[in-house]
């Protein structure tokens, strides 16, 4: 396993807030993964169809309550190492989406806004990455493998937005 953290770009310093893969919660990340493709229809990912959201935050409860509250959202919190926790929100059996804490000592972290993050399908990211360079994007995090899953990269699109790519192992 690669360590994602290792070299760290100023585009990805300044995107800081993009962590869900590090090397300290890769592993937990991965079997998090596993479990959602498991319960979700990942085999059948489509080509620019975006397969999965996460809200970033520095108040998981009051998140979880107010989705709560006004969605009807269920959660099942999963392990993601220094006493963390990955908390998949449910519809039912359906995995909807994730909501995750920010790091609170983490500078980079200090005028982040609570947000979603959005991961995209593509049908080969390294194909897609190329376009994306050529049409103006930046890459936060070059793209990695996570086992079970497949590939993402992490993008800056001209305008700014930043966005997950992923080609999934059975795309």
């Amino acid at each position: 396993t690669q360590d994602i953290n290792a070299a760290r770009s100023d585009n990805d310093r300044k995107w800081g807030s993009i962590r869900m893969f590090t090397s300290e919660s890769l592993e937990p990340a991965t079997s998090r993964k596993t479990r959602i493709s498991q319960e979700s229809e990942y085999k059948d990912m489509k080509h620019g169809v975006f397969v999965w959201n996460e809200y970033m935050t520095r108040d998981v409860e009051g998140t979880k309550d107010f989705y709560q509250k006004t969605i009807g959202w269920e959660f099942e919190g999963m392990p993601m190492g220094e006493d963390a926790t990955y908390w998949i929100a449910k519809v039912g059996a359906e995995s909807v989406a994730g909501i995750m804490a920010m790091p609170k000592d983490d500078p980079k972290f200090e005028h982040v806004p609570d947000h979603w993050f959005a991961y995209l399908e593509v049908d080969d990211v390294h194909k897609r990455i190329a376009a994306a360079k050529q049409a103006g994007a930046t890459l936060v995090k070059e793209p990695f493998e996570v086992p079970g899953i497949g590939t993402i990269a992490i993008l800056a699109q001209p305008g700014g937005g930043v966005v997950g790519w992923m080609t999934s192992v059975s795309s």
